[in-house]
């Protein structure tokens, strides 16, 4: 049995990808083939929910691109699938007829339910998890709601215990992380980890728009991000990202996984088969042996974010200016000061947004949490 896994797809025009020869021999010789379906596919009068960060929707063609191609499965678990809240879900949920989904539901037991896949006596379940972003599905109380399943629900943990007892092969996706960034977080690390403690087989993560390493833990592999399979939006930007796509064989010997670099443009999708590529792919992997410089990469990383990202999130929407202000920040900076003193000032939806963006999400919350101790350690 083979099994092949892609990272975020998102296409929201017409222009999309066919696979050339060598892509389409990794495709048709795959049994199963799964994506990160990133992104809901909505009528042109519904109306998204308030939210910090862009909202991504999807051509209606999106279904019918990736049946063609082969994909037969969608992981559902992501940042943007709730974009345009439950009936967004509905809407997109109703049109996936040719594909599995894992991962999100109109309710809370259907996202947290795996996906069963059979083939030649060997039975798989796949599991898809996210980081608590806008949708996530928190309250396990209220069973009469749309949205994902989160990473750190308890519910994840047993159901990747339950799918342990029933299954051969468990495999957990993960839809978290840094973006654009090559080096998961060691809070990251040790839920990916935890995963494979709880009876996973594989795991696999995506969401940073880039390909981050892989690395063996009990004996099972952990590859912490794909990257970006198509995500069109990007193509065009100063750093498109990278990808990559995973395919597992799975036989009487047991489970190989294998990571094959991708090229993708708005035209093809081919397999990057150079030199330059497997070694860049290795490099990384590397990095996560040296725990000493690997630690180092990491509070570099975070520092950088916390100066050029997040201290701006969090100052301005307090009514500071950042470390680095912008004409805008001054502008509203005045105008908060102008309507306290007008005794007219509340808290502004779009500041809480940002604000509860921020604290949510758990990355953003690990990345501000080292830097800030960093700080005052060194200070």
């Amino acid at each position: 049995m083979k099994l092949l896994f892609l990272g975020d797809y998102c296409s929201s025009g017409s222009d999309l990808p066919e696979l050339t020869t060598a892509a389409r021999a990794l495709f048709d010789s795959s049994d199963l083939i799964c994506v990160n379906f990133e992104g809901p596919i909505v009528s042109p009068d519904l109306t998204p929910l308030p939210k910090a960060g862009p909202v991504a929707r999807q051509s209606g063609s999106s279904v019918l691109h990736c049946t063609n191609l082969g994909v037969t499965h969608a992981s559902m678990a992501n940042n943007h699938i709730m974009d345009y809240g439950p009936e967004g879900l509905k809407e997109t949920l109703s049109k996936l007829s040719e594909l599995e989904f894992i991962g999100a539901g109109l309710s809370f037991e259907e996202a947290y339910q795996p996906c069963w896949f059979e083939r030649d006596g060997t039975r798989v379940a796949l599991l898809s998890f996210a980081e608590a972003q806008l949708g996530v599905l928190q309250d396990e109380l209220n069973d009469e709601q749309a949205g994902y399943a989160w990473i750190d629900h308890p519910r994840a943990r047993r159901a990747i215990r339950e799918a342990r007892s029933k299954a051969d092969v468990v495999v957990v996706q993960a839809h978290a992380g840094l973006e654009m960034t090559n080096l998961p977080l060691p809070e990251l690390r040790s839920r990916y980890r935890e995963f494979i403690d709880l009876g996973a087989d594989l795991v696999v993560g995506h969401h940073p728009h880039v390909v981050q390493g892989s690395e063996c833990y009990g004996q099972r592999m952990i590859h912490y991000s794909l990257g970006n399979f198509f995500m069109s939006a990007m193509l065009n930007q100063s750093d498109p990202g990278s990808g990559a796509a995973l395919q597992v064989t799975i036989d009487q010997s047991g489970l190989i996984s294998e990571i094959i670099p991708l090229r993708v443009s708005s035209a093809t999708v081919d397999v990057d088969n150079s030199q330059e590529a497997q070694s860049q792919y290795s490099g990384i992997s590397d990095k996560l042996l040296n725990q000493s410089s690997y630690d180092a990469e990491i509070d570099a990383i975070c520092e950088e974010f916390w100066v050029n990202v997040y201290s701006q999130y969090y100052e301005s929407a307090l009514m500071g200016l950042g470390t680095k202000p912008r004409v805008t920040a001054f502008i509203r900076m005045i105008r908060q000061i102008a309507a306290t003193v007008l005794g007219r000032r509340v808290s502004s939806p779009t500041n809480e947004l940002m604000l509860i963006h921020n604290i949510r999400i758990e990355s953003h919350r690990w990345v501000v949490a080292r830097a800030l101790a960093n700080r005052i350690q060194a200070s």
